[in-house]
């Protein structure tokens, strides 16, 4: 039992630094935190994480944040990382006093809920994979929908309809069911089911069975059951084609293997090192990166190290970047804010999320898998996502979570006076339009690159690539709440009332030109045409700054069609309605 802890064998009372606590009565439990420790044991093995106090594993009964409590009151716990959470983790501003929290694991999918400031998260929250599934089907043009066994799939359901709400798709929504494998059995051959609440060696077995007798159903497990079932899964589904059918939402990189171009970073490199190939799960990815992170966040942690300088150490770390492609941060020392364009504060550190399949994950290949899920990543910032509002229906659905954006090559300049007209004619919603002048706003313009010279190069290429060129830039301004003032050309004129939905945009968007596999050839053949006739006069050390000093691969790396710049401005202005259209 944890009270064992507090007592005369307890020698190292000040020097704890993070415990990792297991419900004991819990078989799915005891899996998890056995990964977990693998991956954290093979951390400390690199010799990398520098403390002066001890990693303590401990299982415990009864209620988790309880448990957590007892540890911080009796000055045992500085952080716990890695904690199993087999109730709640409690209200947000009542459940005080539990320490820092650093990436807990649920033994169930739960829906984020409010913010409160000791819990830190590294893995994305159900919501973000929520999320990034439905982006996933919007993609793909399929259905999605929760099977859920469990007494919430109403809540998730609802919001997964609201993520499918703002990728501008309708659907989502759940299917009661009393076990997983009963509604497996039923469930059809078409797209994607969700699949909350796996329970037992039966579910996975129905698993198998299902993706056996269908050819193109998708299931999608929540991380939390993956994290607890994963070597079962993988054992109960031998056929590669089958495990493509397998997806599920993570920013982890690939756990398998080193890749065969030896692209892999130190970080991994190291993980491959000291973690057998038998061990390699998402769970002991998970313990070995939570651990190699807070090590870069805080560096040499003192043993008299309190929670409350632990958390301010990570609030005051920022962004932090591994060589994996991993992104954390930053992490914020406030409450949710209530403004009127709905934006939180979460302490949530997933950024980019990516939809994998169980194939995928055990090869070093991000391509060519059956289902194309690999192709499907969401950038989320800092772990906020921003919903697109909702139906009517909708509009008492769960709390809203949002995250800050990250700023590219975007020019975000304050105080440039811009003017809106906001347009009231029936063909476009004035909703977001900017209405206030006392508040300040944002406007982004955008601008496809030497557009004039493509039309001359490419005329017949150009054509259908602007029309796609439109359809892209006011998909996401309807994503990120945006109004379009005007289009002048190739160019947009969008409102925001928020600037981090203009830069969030800004972002995106150079993620959606340069993935769209549908431009012409000709417009890369065009652009490097260009290339070459402004630099043939050059010394080839000036050669080195354009695009054609690129080789074919190194270029399809970093260009792909239309190139298109956009300048962020926020500031106050003068705001008028369109006298045409009014």
């Amino acid at each position: 039992m944890l009270r064992s802890l507090v007592g005369s064998e307890m020698c190292i009372r000040d020097s704890l630094i993070a415990a990792t606590l297991t419900p004991s009565s819990s078989p799915e439990a005891t899996r998890v935190t056995s990964d977990y420790l693998l991956g954290r044991n093979a951390a400390a093995m690199t010799g990398d994480i520098l403390v002066d106090g001890a990693l303590v594993a401990q299982s415990y009964g009864g209620n988790s944040t309880a448990a957590l409590q007892l540890l911080n009151t009796e000055k045992l716990m500085t952080a716990s990382a890695g904690t199993v959470l087999n109730t709640p983790i409690g209200d947000p501003m009542t459940a005080t006093g539990m320490g820092a929290v650093i990436d807990p694991f649920e033994l169930r999918p739960r829906l984020y809920g409010s913010y409160r400031r000791d819990v830190i998260y590294v893995s994305p929250t159900y919501d973000q994979e929520l999320h990034a599934l439905a982006n996933l089907a919007v993609s793909r043009k399929v259905s999605i929908a929760v099977l859920s066994a469990l007494d919430d799939g109403e809540q998730v359901g609802a919001m997964l309809t609201r993520s499918m709400h703002t990728f501008g798709q309708e659907g989502g929504g759940h299917r009661s069911v009393s076990t997983i494998a009963e509604g497996l059995t039923s469930q059809g051959d078409v797209g994607i089911a969700i699949l909350h609440g796996i329970a037992t060696a039966t579910d996975i077995t129905a698993i198998a069975t299902y993706l056996a007798r269908t050819s193109s159903g998708v299931v999608a497990i929540p991380i939390a059951h993956l994290d607890a079932w994963y070597r079962e899964i993988v054992a109960a589904v031998s056929d590669d084609a089958q495990r493509d059918r397998i997806v599920f939402a993570t920013s982890l990189p690939n756990w398998a293997g080193p890749s065969s171009d030896g692209s892999n970073g130190a970080t991994m490199q190291s993980y491959f090192t000291h973690v057998s190939a038998t061990n390699r799960t998402p769970g002991t990815l998970r313990g070995f990166m939570t651990h190699q992170l807070l090590t870069q966040i805080t560096g040499r942690i003192p043993n008299q190290k309190t929670p409350t300088e632990f958390l301010q150490m990570l609030y005051g770390a920022s962004v932090v970047v591994m060589d994996t492609g991993l992104v954390v941060g930053p992490y914020f020392d406030t409450a949710c804010s209530t403004s009127a364009s709905g934006s939180c504060d979460m302490n949530i550190g997933a950024r980019l999320i990516r939809v994998r399949s169980i194939a995928a994950s055990m090869t070093d290949a991000v391509t060519g898998n059956a289902s194309g899920v690999d192709a499907a990543s969401i950038a989320l910032d800092s772990g906020r996502i921003r919903y697109n509002g909702l139906p009517t229906s909708d509009k008492t659905a769960s709390t809203i979570i949002v995250v800050v954006a990250v700023v590219g090559s975007v020019l975000l300049l304050a105080g440039v006076v811009a003017v809106v007209i906001v347009c009231c004619c029936t063909g476009r919603s004035n909703r977001t339009a900017p209405k206030d002048e006392s508040d300040a706003f944002t406007i982004a313009f955008t601008d496809i690159q030497s557009s004039t010279n493509l039309w001359a190069e490419a005329p017949e290429a150009m054509a259908p690539a602007l029309d796609h060129h439109h359809a892209i830039i006011r998909k996401l301004c309807s994503k990120y709440s945006g109004y379009e003032v005007k289009t002048i050309g190739d160019a947009f004129m969008i409102a925001f009332r928020d600037a981090h939905d203009a830069v969030e945009l800004a972002y995106d968007l150079q993620f959606a030109f340069f993935e769209d596999k549908s431009w012409s050839p000709q417009i890369d053949h065009a652009y490097l045409e260009m290339d070459h006739r402004s630099t043939k006069d050059m010394k080839p050390e000036e050669k080195a700054m354009y695009s054609i000093a690129l080789s074919q691969e190194d270029y399809s790396r970093v260009w792909n069609g239309l190139r298109v710049r956009v300048g962020v401005h926020t500031g106050f202005g003068e705001i008028k309605k369109d006298p045409v259209s009014h």
